[in-house]
């Protein structure tokens, strides 16, 4: 992640941060607590609104990956990646708290679109519990992320 996104990602987190305490410093900061607390759903809306600069550390273009399937969906999930340059490519996937659920795809490829689909089971073959997951696409493109849903 370069310097500037990495500013720009730290800004984005201290305006949506909220200082319900009431105490600041002549920055405007509280004297303890910083900025306040992070608020990461209305940052990631802010972050989304700027354009994909935010959301994808590095990648200056898309990959155009999409959800192919229902969201929410009652099991798994399946992503379309377009891939215009061959080369390595990684699908992992999250949970809602960074923690690695699985990897689903790695390897290198021609350029195309390719499927890749997730069963609902993370890395050690157990179903997923209902939550928000998400898709991390890593191409020679470029990074995305997709948000899915599952229901239990």
């Amino acid at each position: 992640m370069g310097i500037r996104n990495q500013g720009l990602i730290e800004q984005t987190l201290r305006a949506t941060a909220v200082n319900p305490w009431g105490r600041t410093n002549n920055n405007g900061a509280d004297l303890v607590y910083g900025a306040g607390i992070i608020q990461i759903d209305k940052a990631v809306r802010l972050a989304a609104s700027r354009g994909p600069a935010l959301l994808t550390l590095g990648a200056p273009t898309r990959t155009g990956t999409r959800l192919m399937s229902e969201n929410p969906s009652r099991g798994g999930a399946a992503l379309s990646l377009r891939i215009s340059h061959p080369g390595m490519v990684r699908v992992q996937l999250y949970d809602v708290s960074g923690r690695l659920v699985r990897t689903l795809d790695e390897g290198s490829y021609p350029a195309g679109e390719r499927v890749v689909r997730w069963d609902g089971k993370d890395d050690h073959g157990q179903r997923v519990g209902s939550g928000v997951y998400f898709f991390h696409a890593s191409t020679p493109d470029g990074v995305e992320n997709r948000r899915v849903a599952i229901l239990r």
